[in-house]
């Protein structure tokens, strides 16, 4: 899944802030974002759910 979405994946970020993650860990996101029904906002539980931290790959240490 992820070489099909590379072609359209921004290599940079226009207007800085955060800056580009990887394809993968985008999907992941992606992926619990639609099966629990997340807005952008609630992505705050990625923070919070340690099993979600994991599934992405998101390390806070």
């Amino acid at each position: 899944m992820c070489s099909a979405i590379e072609p359209f994946h921004p290599k940079f970020s226009k207007f800085g802030g955060r800056g580009i993650i990887g394809i993968g860990h985008m999907l992941c996101i992606y992926f619990l974002q639609h099966w629990f029904e997340f807005s952008d906002p609630a992505e705050e539980a990625f923070y919070d759910i340690r099993l979600m931290r994991e599934f992405v790959g998101i390390d806070l240490i």
